[in-house]
């Protein structure tokens, strides 16, 4: 096979030598210019007559008839025409950028030979479609060896008449057309490397002159949801083709490539070009010689703009085929597009999906002066005019941004309404999308880059009045009312009203409120709403009943509170907003039963409360929402009977007061891997009577300047749960209960309680007949005293949720572990305590400090204390006056593992007397010091009586009074 093609090769050299002397030859007969042009013009008129001929013959058909038929008959009368003619038929459907089949008559003419070597050709091409349209391609070629390849390069003129590939088309709801034929101009640099291989070829096209016609988005009143358009494309193209051995006797060669095309210097008011540049792939082409003159190619393409497209093309070449060898090609036309690459897209006519007929666009424009209808092409002035003017459902009033930066448009004394339902009130500039019937949805008044907004004002009244269901109103700017946004008389349900980017900004003068709802059932949704610089609330939501959704939007310095919903049962929810800069509240639900819900946003720089629930059974829910820099106030506050108020993931810093308040009578705060950190006081108060307080899910209290959890309230609840608290100020948890209290109960559960300036955890008065401090499976650490429990019940042990739950361990808590006095009863079970002078202190205390006849009871069971003085330390102490009761200690201490690590001298456990009667100190499990060592794995026992010898029951025992159990069996309240 490599033998023939290289015979081939030589024979195809000689033949090209001859003819490279023919080529100069001729050359030299064509050397002045004027010769030169009147040679070009006779060519270009001779293509004309045999081209439009053979269309007339069925061209597709002629091309492959046997010998002794039609095409044999036109191939013995075109013999003895001129070696460097050619003849073409292009059979297409769909080719790239056109319709229809066409004709070629062309030539490939040998001009002249330059010093470097390089021949240079005329390439001239005519064309005739199926539809009656001429073009052609006028190019200048210059073809030169390199070794054994051949190098082209070559620059074009292309002309593309063919005007009547489509049909002029009647714009639906309009008097107006849209034309489907434009004649184009086309500048093309082409360039080819020709081997015994394969071929390199690329193409670049630069349309001239006008270049696109374009109608839309508006024409009269409609707007169009396709817009028209006519538009020649500029781009380039890169192939490489490789000769099939199967199909050398043909010649064979199958080429691959892309393209890219686009016009992008025309574009419509959204800023969207004409056409957007697109790439495409040539999957194929095929090229073959079936015999000597004749040659064959077929292509498909494929791309995101014209999805597939190709051609058939039978080209018969006078003198023999010019693609066989490298040296035949010196001769052979450059291969390219020939039709100017085009696009169109007849306009189509948005229609309204629930009518069946056009949108009707009123437009609305200040700077004409002439009396206007409401076209495009003649807007009216004034909001009255087009307000008067609307008046069926659906019609859309189009508010151009005109003049209106300074000089608003004004509405009527009681502000724009509408005057049916479904009615658009939109500025230019809007991103709404309008559902169409033929497009879907369509963002039909968005313009390029950013638009300003036209402003609308009503020094005197509210400015727009969204009073009918199905109302829109999208991209305006409301300047210098009393109010932005209200309902009029209001919209029941199920009605729904829909505000999108609309901006509510205030200015000198009177009080200016942004949105209003005080009549509606119906439901309003406010998406990309602006609210800026208002001497009065941001959003009220007063109407019973009323429901509404803000999302994606911004509410930056309002006076007074940025959200308000004070409607009984009232419903906002609100999603990715910022609210920055309020002197007021943030948020607030202030009616009866209202709910505000609030995800994925943010509350800056408030001077009041950063999130209220503040109306009777009010709740928010918060979701993802971060609270920095409230100045004064607090970040979440529960204030209203029963309310209810939940952070989920949420984030707190920096607030002027505590972060999170929980005043209101039955009143709930439940954070869920919640963090509030750097409170200026409390990280966390419990102030109300039956007030709850629940931490969970890794929540956090960090940085307080005072105590992480205070709970001062009556016959509270409070959990913390899988959360810290750390770096308090003064006690990380304490507890206080309000007189007549009985039921408070406070429990920290596989929590941790760290870097507290005092305590730890503190409970004072908290031993109601129901009430319990409980710490559970939890890590109380590096704090001046660990655990103390004053007039208090407390609980210490494992997490009772699971069996052998997580113990608790209180470590490095200063002077001492746990302490307890007056009137407790403590339980500490199964607890690692270390790095403290003493484990666990009890303590009954003395008259003076009024804990005449109190008793503590204490049960210390199954725990490790490493300790650096005492591990457990049992003081009874008070005057010789005898108490009745008499004052004293009450313990049961069993299976202790005591290690004292300090070297002054001390005991395991310590029994110390001072100025008290027989009973004070009554041990429960032991007969005497010896016993009680024994049952606490031989810890030392030490006594240390004074005044009076310190009672140990013997034998006879006393009657003994058995430890007091703490008021509750392990429960840990569930989160709301």
């Amino acid at each position: 096979m490599r033998m023939r093609r290289n015979a081939a090769n030589r024979a195809g050299k000689k033949r090209a030598t001859a003819r490279l002397r023919l080529c100069r030859r001729s050359a030299a007969a064509l050397q002045r210019a004027a010769r030169r042009a009147a040679t070009l013009a006779l060519m270009a008129g001779s293509l004309l007559a045999p081209v439009h001929t053979a269309f007339a013959q069925q061209m597709g058909q002629s091309a492959m008839a046997q010998p002794g038929g039609l095409v044999n008959g036109a191939v013995q009368r075109l013999q003895g025409g001129p070696g460097w003619m050619y003849y073409g038929i292009n059979a297409a459907d769909r080719g790239l950028g056109y319709l229809g089949s066409y004709m070629t008559a062309g030539g490939f003419i040998p001009m002249a030979e330059d010093d470097l070597g390089g021949l240079w050709s005329a390439d001239l091409r005519g064309h005739l479609s199926n539809y009656g349209g001429f073009f052609s391609n006028v190019g200048a070629v210059r073809k030169q060896f390199i070794g054994g390849t051949l190098l082209g390069v070559g620059v074009y003129w292309d002309y593309d008449g063919d005007q009547n590939q489509y049909s002029t088309v009647p714009i639906l709801g309009t008097p107006y057309s849209f034309a489907g034929g434009q004649s184009y101009n086309q500048v093309g640099v082409s360039g080819e490397w020709l081997t015994d291989f394969g071929n390199l070829r690329s193409n670049g096209y630069i349309p001239v002159g006008t270049t696109a016609q374009l109608t839309g988005p508006f024409v009269g009143n409609v707007v169009l949801c396709e817009n028209g358009i006519n538009a020649a494309l500029g781009g380039a193209d890169l192939e490489v083709g490789a000769y099939v051995p199967g199909l050398s006797d043909w010649a064979g060669m199958i080429s691959v490539g892309g393209y890219a095309y686009g016009n992008t210097r025309y574009s419509f008011p959204s800023g969207a070009a004409a056409v957007p540049w697109f790439g495409g792939v040539y999957t194929t082409r095929l090229d073959l010689t079936l015999v000597r003159n004749w040659d064959f190619s077929l292509q498909y393409n494929n791309d995101s703009y014209f999805d597939s497209t190709g051609f058939a093309r039978l080209t018969y070449r006078m003198g023999g085929s010019r693609r066989r060898n490298v040296p035949d090609q010196m001769e052979q036309p450059m291969m390219r597009n020939e039709h100017i690459v085009r696009a169109h897209q007849a306009p189509v006519t948005a229609i309204n999906p629930e009518t069946g007929t056009p949108w009707r666009v009123l437009h609305v424009d200040n700077t004409v002066t002439a009396p206007g209808t409401g076209t495009a092409e003649a807007p009216f002035a004034t909001l009255t005019q087009a307000r008067t003017a609307a008046t069926n459902p659906y019609d859309i009033v189009y508010v151009h941004a005109g003049n209106s930066a300074t000089m608003p448009y004004i509405t009527d004394p009681g502000g724009y309404s509408f005057q049916a339902a479904n009615q658009i009130l939109i500025g230019q500039g809007s991103t709404y999308l309008l559902p169409t019937v033929s497009c879907g949805p369509e963002a039909l008044f968005a313009t390029a880059g950013s638009t300003p907004y036209p402003i609308i004002t009503n020094p005197i009244g509210p400015a727009v009045l969204a009073d009918q269901p199905g109302v829109v109103v999208s991209h305006i700017q409301i300047t210098g009312s009393p109010i932005g946004i209200t309902d009029g008389g209001g919209v029941l349900a199920p009605g729904v009203v829909t505000v999108s980017d609309v901006i509510v900004a205030g200015g000198a003068g009177f009080p200016q409120r942004g949105v209003e709802i005080s009549n509606s059932t119906g439901t309003f949704n406010f998406d990309r709403l602006q609210l800026q610089n208002l001497s009065d609330s941001g959003f009220v939501m007063a109407a019973t009943g009323g429901r509404a959704t803000v999302t994606n939007s911004t509410f930056t310095n309002i006076v007074g509170n940025a959200v308000n919903v004070s409607g009984s049962a009232a419903n906002v929810g609100i999603s990715t907003t910022s609210i920055a800069g309020t002197v007021g509240t943030a948020v607030r639900a202030s009616g009866p039963a209202s709910l505000i819900t609030l995800t994925s946003s943010t509350i800056s720089n408030t001077t009041g409360n950063a999130i209220v629930a503040a109306g009777t059974g009010a709740t928010v829910n918060t979701t993802d929402v971060v609270v920095t820099g409230t100045t004064t106030g607090s970040a979440l506050v529960a204030s209203g009977s029963g309310a209810t108020l939940f952070a989920t993931r949420g984030v707190v810093t920096t607030t002027g007061s505590d972060s999170a308040v929980v005043s209101g009578t039955a009143a709930t705060i439940s954070l869920a891997a919640t963090t509030l950190r750097g409170s200026s006081v409390n990280g966390a108060t419990v102030s109300g009577n039956r007030a709850r307080f629940f931490m969970t899910g890794t929540s956090a209290i960090e940085n307080a300047a005072v105590d992480g959890v205070r709970v001062t309230g009556i016959d509270n609840t409070v959990l913390v749960q899988d959360s810290l608290i750390g770096n308090s100020g003064n006690n990380g948890v304490t507890v206080q209960p309000g007189g007549g209290s009985t039921s408070t109960q406070v429990t920290l559960l596989r929590s941790q309680v760290t870097q507290s300036g005092a305590y730890a955890v503190s409970a004072l008065g908290l031993n109601g007949a129901n009430e319990v401090l409980q710490i559970y499976g939890s890590r109380i650490s590096a704090a001046g005293i660990g655990v103390t429990a004053v007039g208090s019940n407390l609980d210490i042990g494992r997490d009772p949720q699971t069996v052998n739950g997580t113990a608790t361990s209180i470590l490095s808590t200063g002077a001492y572990g746990v302490s307890t006095s007056g009137n407790s009863r403590v339980r500490v079970a199964d607890t690692t305590i270390s790095g403290v002078g003493v484990g666990i202190i009890a303590d009954n205390g003395t008259a003076a400090a009024g804990n005449a006849g109190s008793t503590v009871n204490l049960t210390a069971t199954n725990n490790t204390i490493s300790s650096g003085t005492t591990g457990i330390r049992i003081v009874a102490s008070g005057t010789t006056t005898t108490f009745s009761p008499p004052s004293r200690v009450d313990a049961y201490l069993a299976t202790n593992r005591i290690t004292l690590t300090s070297g002054t001298t001390g005991g395991g456990i310590t029994l110390v007397t001072q100025n008290t009667g027989t009973g004070t100190i009554r041990i429960v499990g032991a007969n005497n010091a010896t016993q009680l060592g024994a049952i606490n794995f031989n810890t030392t026992v030490v006594e240390q009586p004074t005044g009076l010898v310190l009672y140990v029951p013997g034998t006879p025992p006393p009657p003994l009074l058995p430890p007091q159990p703490v008021p509750l069996v392990p429960v840990v309240p569930t989160p709301p």
